[in-house]
């Protein structure tokens, strides 16, 4: 990783672990389908054991995505399910002009928390302009069977930002 990437007028449909995976380097991303990714569920059960971040793109370097399509992935269950439905940002993240509809992130396991963000995760920054975010859904909490408290649904149906900086124009 490291290298620059592009990828224009692809398809990526139907992957286990996640669409697309951008660990580091420069990654662009246009005219793009992004659809029915699911990323692993945790069989951990230490309350580290989420399910797996970024149903359709996990992104730890820089990454621009231009008039796309980013829908019906999810993120897998876990003690608290994983999060970024559509897409899980931990570095910088432009978006422009892309449609991020019907992502899931993951439900929760032995009072564990449900996944936040299923359309974005954003942990650092993001740009976003001219896109469209809409019937996005968190993934459930857990009653637990021995645990009085119960798990949290997860928060941030469209955006979950905990981010430095978030840009958000005409969305």
């Amino acid at each position: 990783n490291g290298l620059d990437s592009l990828c224009a007028g692809c398809t990526v449909r139907g992957g286990h672990g996640g669409g697309i995976y951008c660990d580091s380097g420069t990654t662009y991303i246009a005219g793009t389908v992004i659809r029915s990714n699911t990323t692993g569920s945790s069989q951990n059960s230490a309350p580290d054991g989420f399910g797996g971040y970024g149903g359709g793109i996990f992104n730890n370097g820089s990454l621009t995505v231009y008039q796309s399509s980013i829908g019906e992935n999810t993120t897998g269950s876990g003690v608290n399910g994983g999060h970024g439905g559509g897409i899980y940002n931990g570095s910088i993240l432009q978006v422009f002009q892309t449609s991020i509809y019907k992502n899931l992130t993951g439900s929760s396991a032995n009072s564990g928390n449900g996944g936040d963000g299923s359309g974005i995760y954003n942990a650092n920054s993001i740009e976003l302009r001219n896109c469209t975010i809409s019937t996005n859904a968190t993934g459930s909490g857990d009653s637990g069977d021995s645990d009085p408290l119960p798990g949290n649904g997860g928060d941030g149906g469209g955006i979950f930002n905990s981010g430095v900086s978030c840009i958000i124009d005409h969305c």
